[in-house]
């Protein structure tokens, strides 16, 4: 592709292939170089050298021989529309001068060579920024300007690539969202006042691509972010903004699938704080909570209705009567969930349902079940999700994905991806489900579902977070009832008793003693029949709002 010494005289006009004619002194001729239809690079000149191609084509053989055109750069940025007046023009091959000259990085310069294609690199020694003739700015011209690449120490032979493109602070100033902004950060003050920042149509973006932005300043003022008016943020509705507080580096990423964007962010302060939650949209995955049997043993009527177990999880059997119990795990998994097989077992099941408002936000989107199981007799355990037919009623419910774990007696973290689909905005069940049961045990912990394709470590919650999740959905309560004086026995004396946490719905209320007056999803009205004074009544009670 490459000759040294070999250029010859053209008479060509126009933009057409060169025709070559006759070896400038004692340069030598292309035929002599090269065989008939080789690749070869070439540049061209006019006698004075102020107009220039250079470019690659094909040598053909002929009368005359004729070197084809493809314009790689030339003094006027397209290829040269050679005229009479420009003859004789030099068409060379020079790798080792003219050409890498033109082409290979633009060499060092206190400038950029105008003659620099887009595309073209060069090293900047013009001691810009305390930078010496012994140092240099690598730079990547794009056509417009120049964006910096890297840095070189020559002295030290040190090259530093640089992120100064990366991390751009824009001060006290709203923003436009560009493509140049793809996988990079976008800093601003907001000390003074929230900043705006306007997404452009995410249509012109493709499917991931993903900016980061941070506030600073102040805890008060955040960063705005505005979709256009037929695009929305996570779950909001087209054209409306979303506010993120300051001190946090937000992710922010384009969903080509649901045409949306969605959010992510860390507070850049510290480390992920352990309790945070959020990630696991299934409650109590760790079995660590359970206020139904503190750890003591269930039994499971075959072929009857689901009963819960441990906290926001019920089980079920066919077959024959079941055992699962809330047991030790090992290391990081403090906790497991343990059924014992027994004769004519057919089916064991456990399983969760999310509510609506806790998963309605992966509508459309992939999630990853992950779970830790083994079984000292099993070989296999199905998972199945499935959507309600009305949210939060699963009476009646869809199948929406299901699969086969192959397992063994060691605890093992097994994972799947689901397709959530268009009705999780309902609810969404996860049941585990086995075939005939009837000797050995089975035990799972450390269940998750995420959001995305991939598997993350287990997210632990703190104790106490936990606890507050699951008693939205049942609590167990203490109090006492109590009389100093009666007229006459056979007075009603009623007492209130507030929940710890105000429940998803309106409870269904069992107690140990006295009679339920009324109750709503913060407390309930208890009452009994006093026949002394004093007196004074113990009581517990249970509020159950489970879907």
């Amino acid at each position: 592709m490459f000759a040294e010494k070999t250029m010859e005289a053209s008479a060509t006009t126009g933009t057409g292939s060169y025709q070559l004619g006759t070896p400038v002194g004692a340069f030598k001729t292309w035929r002599s170089q090269f065989a008939t239809l080789s690749p070869v690079f070439y540049c061209a000149e006019n006698a004075d050298g102020t107009i220039w191609e250079i470019g690659y084509g094909t040598l053909a053989y002929g009368s005359p021989d004729t070197i084809s055109r493809s314009v790689l750069a030339s003094s006027t940025g397209s290829a040269i529309a050679w005229a009479v007046a420009d003859a004789p023009v030099y068409v060379f091959s020079a790798p080792l001068a003219t050409w890498m000259k033109h082409m290979a990085l633009g060499g060092r310069a206190t400038a950029r060579p105008a003659w620099l294609p887009r595309g073209g690199g060069w090293l900047d020694e013009s001691d810009a920024g305390a930078w010496s003739t012994t140092r240099a700015i690598d730079y990547l011209y794009n056509g417009t300007g120049d964006v910096e690449r890297g840095r070189h120490e020559s002295a030290a032979s040190i090259y530093v690539p640089s992120a100064r493109n990366l991390w751009v602070d824009k001060g006290a100033a709203s923003y436009t969202i560009t493509s140049h902004d793809v996988g990079k950060v976008r800093v601003f003050d907001t000390t003074a006042a929230a900043r705006t920042l306007s997404l452009i149509a995410g249509a012109s973006f493709g499917h991931g691509a993903t900016l980061w932005f941070l506030g600073y300043g102040g805890t008060t003022n955040g960063v705005v972010l505005t979709p256009s008016g037929s695009e929305a943020i996570d779950a909001g509705a087209n054209g409306v903004s979303l506010t993120v507080v300051p001190n946090r580096l937000t992710r922010v990423s384009w969903d080509a699938a649901k045409a949306k964007w969605r959010t992510d962010y860390t507070d850049y302060r510290a480390a992920i704080t352990f309790g945070a939650g959020g990630r696991n949209r299934l409650i109590n995955g760790s079995m660590r909570t359970d206020q139904r049997n503190a750890g003591a043993a269930q039994t499971f009527t075959a072929a009857a209705a689901v009963a819960y177990c441990v906290d926001r999880w019920y089980g079920a059997c066919t077959g024959a009567n079941v055992n699962g119990q809330r047991v030790a795990g090992t290391g990081a998994y403090q906790y497991l969930y343990q059924f014992t097989g027994a004769a004519s077992v057919t089916q064991v099941l456990l399983g969760q349902r999310i509510e609506a408002t806790n998963i309605c936000d992966l509508v459309g989107t992939t999630a990853t079940l992950s779970a830790m199981i083994s079984s000292s007799t099993l070989t296999t355990i199905t998972w199945t999700a499935y959507y309600p037919t009305v949210a939060d009623t699963f009476s009646t419910k869809t199948q929406i994905a299901t699969g086969t774990f192959t397992i063994n007696s060691t605890l093992t973290r097994y994972s799947a991806q689901i397709a959530l689909g268009a009705n999780v905005d309902k609810g969404l069940a996860i049941e585990f489900t086995t075939g005939a049961f009837t000797s050995g045990t089975l035990k799972l912990g450390g269940v998750q579902l995420e959001p995305g394709s991939a598997v993350t470590d287990f997210e632990v919650i703190a104790v106490d977070d936990e606890m507050f999740r699951c008693q939205r959905y049942y609590e167990t309560g203490l109090g006492t009832i109590a009389i100093a004086y009666i007229p006459s026995p056979g007075w009603n004396m009623a007492n209130s008793f507030g929940f710890k946490v105000t429940k998803r719905t309106t409870p269904t209320i069992t107690t140990t003693f006295g009679t339920l007056h009324t109750t709503n999803v913060n407390g309930v009205v208890l009452y009994a029949t006093m026949n002394s004074a004093p007196e004074q009544d113990n009581l517990t009670f249970t509020a159950a709002a489970e879907i």
